[in-house]
C-alpha cells in the first residue's frame, strides 16, 4: 500500500538510525567559526548550521547543552 501511495521511501528513511561517529564530529567541529557560524574548510565556507551537524552526527536536537569538549576514546 505504501509502494502504491509513493511514500514508503519516505517512511523507510525516516526510520533508520543514524550511528554517531565521534571522531568525525570532533573533526568537523575544528573548522567551526564561532565569530561567523559557518564551517570554514580551506577551499571554502559551507553554512550549515549546528542543527544540521547534529542531525547528521546522531545527536539528539533537544538533548542537554554541550558545555565541555567531547572526551577522545
Amino acid at each position: 500500500m505504501w509502494n502504491e501511495a509513493w511514500i514508503c521511501d519516505a517512511i523507510m528513511s525516516s526510520r533508520y538510525e543514524i550511528q554517531c561517529n565521534k571522531n568525525l564530529v570532533l573533526g568537523l567541529m575544528e573548522f567551526w567559526c564561532k565569530e561567523t557560524n559557518i564551517f570554514v574548510f580551506p577551499q571554502y565556507k559551507a553554512a550549515v548550521s549546528l542543527e544540521d551537524a547534529m542531525v547528521l552526527g546522531g545527536f539528539s536536537v533537544l538533548g542537554s547543552v554541550v558545555n565541555s569538549p567531547l572526551a577522545q576514546e
